[in-house]
């Protein structure tokens, strides 16, 4: 089946691509979720306008999170967790904590997919993540996993 893209669907395509592709996935994914349609004769005619719109919305985009790159970069990404009393932690910090708190940072939802660990991070202290904010727009951010402390909690002896 040949199926013109009308929004992004990576890997496989970009808008604005014609490609062919399996018959169940353009029919039971790409065309009821309007991600794709049918290359027509008429379609294919508004492939040069459909290319030119994704491309501007693609280079807004960057733009966008080459700000926010820009002003995340150098900043730690602090992030408390439960930690035993030798500084391991019940558990592991995860990906979804990490894009979290750089949502927050942001201002704008971060995918927890563009978020690589090199290593589970399973202690308190400090370790790299590298993070994919956006096509070509990568960096990497200085993780601080400090000890939660519990609400109402008293020092000992005090």
């Amino acid at each position: 089946m040949k199926v013109i893209f009308l929004q992004d669907v990576l890997p496989i395509g970009h808008a604005g691509d014609v490609k062919e592709v399996k018959d169940g996935y353009g029919r039971n994914y790409l065309l009821p979720r309007k991600l794709a349609a049918l290359a027509t004769s008429d379609a294919l005619a508004r492939v040069s306008s459909l290319r030119a719109s994704a491309q501007d919305r693609r280079d807004r985009e960057k733009t966008d999170w080459s700000s926010v790159a820009a002003a995340l970069e150098g900043k730690p990404v602090v992030i408390k967790m439960r930690a035993g009393p030798t500084g391991k932690l019940y558990g592991s910090v995860t990906t979804s904590a990490i894009a979290e708190r750089l949502s927050e940072a942001a201002g704008r939802p971060v995918d927890r997919r563009g978020i690589r660990i090199p290593e589970p991070v399973r202690q308190v202290g400090q370790s790299k993540v590298h993070v994919r904010l956006h096509e070509g727009i990568e960096l990497d951010l200085n993780l601080v996993v400090e000890p939660e402390t519990p609400e109402g909690a008293t020092t000992p002896g005090g």
